[in-house]
């Protein structure tokens, strides 16, 4: 082999090694790269994490103040209505009475639509009913469907008011309401306008 190809081999070793350590060089950068963000993904993580936890317990605290705002707010006797029938009604057998004229409904408790009290918070409740009917009338006070008190009105073709109230001890979101009621053949009656209320109102809110 002669001196110059010796030297041009020799040469090109060198480049191929000087290569080969330029991408070592680079994939080394590469990698520390990767492993710093990887760091900092980690660290931006947590703090992403530590946030979220910081808004979810501040969330938390809202809600807790608003209900005891709303607590307070019931608590103070700021719960009450007072509805009368309008117009008047022909009744279906077993059919919830809409007292849809409102005189008062302070604190929206009361939904004159569907004639539904929902109680906005734990306590005791005191409702009251009134009713002109005819034909012997038949309605009940219920609680999420269960009788609380009658309210029955005279009998034969005769108008005759009659009225009953009771106090409830009740959990939020239950529901009362005036129902018909099927009785002595008779398969509908005729509720009064003006002269036939719903009225009702938190006594004590539960601590």
């Amino acid at each position: 082999m002669s001196l110059l190809k010796f030297a041009i081999l020799l040469s090109l070793a060198f480049q191929s090694m000087a290569d080969q350590t330029k991408e070592d060089c680079v994939m080394k950068y590469v990698l520390q790269k990767l492993d710093s963000l990887t760091a900092d993904f980690k660290v931006y993580k947590q703090k992403l994490n530590d946030e979220m936890q910081r808004t979810s317990t501040m969330a938390k605290q809202i809600m807790k103040l608003t209900e005891e705002t709303e607590l307070l707010k019931t608590s103070t006797g700021s719960v009450y209505f007072s509805a009368y029938m309008k117009p008047s009604l022909r009744t279906k057998k077993f059919q919830i009475i809409p007292f849809q004229g409102i005189r008062t409904n302070v604190g929206g408790a009361y939904n004159p639509r569907t004639g539904k009290f929902t109680t906005p918070v734990d306590g005791v409740y005191y409702f009251h009913c009134s009713i002109l009917s005819n034909l012997g009338g038949e309605y009940q006070l219920q609680a999420n469907g269960r009788q609380e008190v009658d309210i029955i009105t005279g009998g034969n073709d005769k108008w005759d008011q009659s009225g009953n109230a009771v106090i409830l001890n009740l959990k939020r979101g239950d529901k009362v309401y005036i129902k018909s009621r099927y009785r002595g053949g008779i398969k509908s009656f005729y509720v009064h306008n003006y002269w036939s209320t719903f009225s009702g109102f938190l006594v004590k809110a539960s601590s």
